[in-house]
């Protein structure tokens, strides 16, 4: 959301665009998985908790590597 700015500084609500444009994104992809239709067209299956559980350790490990870049650049 900002290269300068801590994510958790700035609030969900100044970018109501961008909010809405992960969650519609999101939407896609979970109703892709899950109906029978898109799975045949797409030739997909859910995944399991265990495989959501390595995305979010991923997703965070940036989040976490972006924090502290943030963080020391503020400090140069």
């Amino acid at each position: 959301r900002s290269e300068a700015i801590s994510a958790f500084q700035v609030p969900l609500r100044r970018n109501v665009i961008l909010v809405f444009g992960v969650l519609a994104a999101q939407s896609i992809h979970l109703a892709s998985m899950h109906l029978p239709m898109m799975q045949n067209i797409l030739n997909v299956q859910p995944i399991n908790f265990r495989q959501w559980l390595i995305i979010l350790s991923m997703s965070l490990v940036v989040l976490v590597t972006m924090e502290v870049f943030k963080w020391v650049r503020g400090k140069a």
